[in-house]
């Protein structure tokens, strides 16, 4: 699978709030109590800020009906995922997911938002600065809180959805709640279609700079289905009023499928053709995870302490072994055909504690520890076959690389409230010792990397809003597939290689938020800016064959800094909208050959709107748009994206709604890249997605 060109995630802040009516309450504080927090109230969505996050209800997010995680997502303040589950905020990429208040892994994440049906979130949890508390990895976390309904009985619900070009979703979700047992149960299928385009122009060039070729490729898929499975479940026994014995536990698959027909041709550097040829690609693609939790938590009181204790096991693996059949047709020459194999497995075990409780006079300490264990294993091989034959033979096996990380981890927080003031600050320590296992080649030396992460944070009370300034330092490291030493064949014209020595970025960040709201009208504004230093980058050039060789770079300094601000309100009694924009600038160091450069700058946005209209108590109409800007990579800039979608459902009785939803309506349909090497240039645009049209019902069966 072939790595993105990404850069250093930019752009965080405080995540304002995004289309809600705002009546703040302020919950009473009494002695010893956690901080207080302001609840915004009203349709979309309710949301409910503290002194380290925002959390947004969307037990009812329109988008639900037939989407996916990623889609919900879509819909609140500064988030976006992709269609292929990278997440960003605010443009950001270095964000880490949370399930139910558990890290996934990078794969177990993309699985997740590409499979997990939407209406199986009940909130999101967004913190934009995590406290010392947590393993942010030096960016954000969106923490997506599952329905856990406990209500008395037996319950059940199915949704399911019809859409265009044979696109087809079902879940069924059912709960049980006893009276000290509960479980609750969703599983669902999916059949999601993509359609995608992609042309790149490149001019390679010498060491000198001169042109030596140029080359136009044009790809052409077959519409993609992508099948996928979830299951999600719970069990909960309650042993008092206050603690409990759980379980967690997911399931995911996904194996999208489809064929590529490649048509390309080669030119000398005076213009002349001298080659040409088609090529298909076939083969298979998937991805798994499996995960369980088993836990203890005691919740406390306002006078009693209260503990939490988790350990995790996860598992998920990408694998794609596909053949290229390429046909010459100019200079004339037989038929010939490659495969190529790619996997990528890990493994992981978790153990963590959490502890708070409080010392009187307004004050609250919170303590824990962490181990963790990751094991990653990645194959690759590629190998001619016959290009009329079907290769049943297992995959091609070049290379092996292994590594497994271990962690130990540390933090200490401390809460003091003083009258309408609340100040946070912690401390969190981390050990981390890599050791290399089972490599083809040379091996890279065990590593030992430590980290001392740091958070403040100050919120003042206002009574109909809440004003916040957090600072943290921290840590974020390199992902381990990047340390890979050995060449990666990914297709006939990429490779990469990883870089063993690379080592951590440092991260500081600075956000300063202001919520208001009066009645129906609501807003927040945020002022954010954030350094990274010894900036971890992907770094690109192309070989005289025209095969592009990408790695990781550690590479000098970047910063960001920018202004979001929300607005929402009532243009009549059934009529509601929100608003949410944000300018920023970013300055990013222009990688050259010999490892110098110059700082690049650009000035970019996001933003959001969402309209929400019931014209009476059985319909509702809803709209949501968002847009990015043109972004900045590491060796050349990326053009922004646009897209708008709208839901209307329909309640037929107390157990049967009807919708209809429409995704992507408006698009802008073609991604425009720019890679300035020392050896090419290349210009690529890309179509990925399209519009989507379902029909749908919800159906209580209890």
């Amino acid at each position: 699978m072939k790595r993105a060109m990404c850069g250093i995630a930019l752009c965080l802040g405080n995540t304002a709030g995004h289309g809600q009516s705002m009546s703040p309450t302020v919950d009473a504080v009494k002695p010893d109590a956690p901080p207080p927090t302001i609840t915004v109230k009203g349709q979309r969505p309710q949301v409910r800020r503290t002194i380290d996050s925002s959390t947004y209800d969307v037990k009812d997010n329109a988008q639900a009906q037939a989407g996916t995680a990623a889609d919900v997502l879509n819909t609140l303040p500064s988030v976006q995922a992709s269609q292929d589950g990278a997440l960003t905020v605010r443009g950001n990429s270095n964000v880490q997911l949370y399930i139910d208040g558990k890290p996934a892994s990078a794969a177990d994440g993309a699985i997740t938002l590409q499979t997990m049906p939407g209406g199986s979130i009940a909130s999101v949890e967004v913190m934009t600065n995590p406290s010392a508390k947590y393993d942010a990895n030096g960016g954000a976390i969106v923490n997506l809180i599952l329905k856990k309904d406990a209500d008395a009985g037996a319950h059940a619900t199915l949704t399911a959805n019809a859409g265009d070009h044979r696109r087809a979703n079902a879940t069924l979700a059912g709960s049980y709640g006893g009276k000290r047992l509960s479980a609750n149960l969703t599983a669902s299928l999916r059949d999601d279609v993509r359609f995608t385009e992609i042309r790149n122009e490149r001019t390679l060039a010498d060491a000198g700079g001169a042109v030596i070729g140029r080359s136009a490729r044009d790809a052409h898929y077959t519409p993609t289905h992508s099948k996928a499975l979830n299951v999600d479940g719970s069990l909960t026994y309650k042993l008092t009023a206050s603690s409990d014995l759980g379980m967690d536990f997911s399931l995911a698959h996904a194996s999208p499928k489809n064929r590529v027909f490649e048509h390309r041709v080669d030119y000398d550097p005076l213009g002349n053709l001298i080659s040409e040829y088609d090529r298909v690609r076939g083969g298979t693609y998937s991805g798994h995870k499996e995960d369980v939790s088993l836990y203890y938590q005691d919740r406390g009181s306002a006078d009693r302490g209260s503990l939490k204790i988790v350990a995790q096991a996860t598992r998920d693996s990408v694998r794609s072994d596909r053949p290229f059949l390429l046909s010459a047709i100019i200079p004339a020459a037989p038929d010939t055909a490659q495969r190529f194999y790619n996997g990528s497995f890990t493994q992981q075990q978790r153990l963590s504690i959490d502890y708070g409780h409080p010392l009187g006079n307004g004050i609250r300490f919170s303590a824990g520890s962490e181990l963790k264990r990751e094991a990653l294993r990645v194959e690759n091989g590629q190998a001619a076959i016959s290009f009329d034959a079907v290769d049943h033979d297992p995959p091609p096996l070049g290379t092996i690389y292994g590594v497994t990380k271990r962690t130990a981890a540390a933090y200490l927080t401390v809460e003091a409230q003083w009258g309408k003031w609340t100040v946070q600050a912690g401390e969190r320590g981390q050990l981390a010792k890599l050791k290399f296992n089972g490599t083809f080649g040379p091996q890279p030396p065990d590593r030992t990397i430590t980290a001392l992460n740091h958070s403040l944070s100050i919120a003042r009370d206002l009574g109909t809003g809440q004003l916040t300034l957090k600072m943290t330092r921290s840590q974020q490291l390199f992902d381990l597939r990047d340390l890979d030493p050995l060449i990666t064949y990914i297709d006939p014209d990429s490779r990469s290689i990883g870089s063993p020595g690379l080592f951590p970025q440092e991260i500081t960040s600075i956000e300063g938020a202001y919520a208001f709201g009066k009645g129906a009208r609501s807003g927040a504004v945020t002022l954010y800016y954030r350094h990274a230093r010894d900036t971890l980058a992907d770094y690109s050039i192309f070989l005289p064959d025209n095969v592009e060789v990408s790695a990781k770079r550690n590479f000098g300094s970047a910063q960001s800094y920018g202004l979001e601000a929300t607005i929402a309100d009532h243009l009549s009694k059934t009529l509601k909208f929100s608003v949410t924009a944000n300018a920023f600038h970013t300055e990013f160091p222009q990688i050259a050959a010999n490892g110098s450069g110059e700082t690049r700058s650009r000035y970019s946005y996001t933003a959001q709107i969402s309209v929400d209209w019931e014209p009476n108590l059985v319909d509702d109409l809803h709209v949501d748009a968002n847009a990015q800007g043109p972004t900045l990579v590491p060796q050349g800039e990326k053009s922004g994206t646009y897209a708008a979608s709208i839901v209307w459902r329909h309640k037929v009785s107390a157990k049967l709604a009807l919708s209809l939803s429409g995704q992507s309506i408006l698009r802008r349909p073609y991604v425009r890249t720019v890679l300035d090497t020392s050896t090419g240039h290349d210009v690529g645009r890309r179509l990925n997605g399209a519009r989507a049209l379902f029909a749908g019902l919800k159906y209580k069966l209890d």
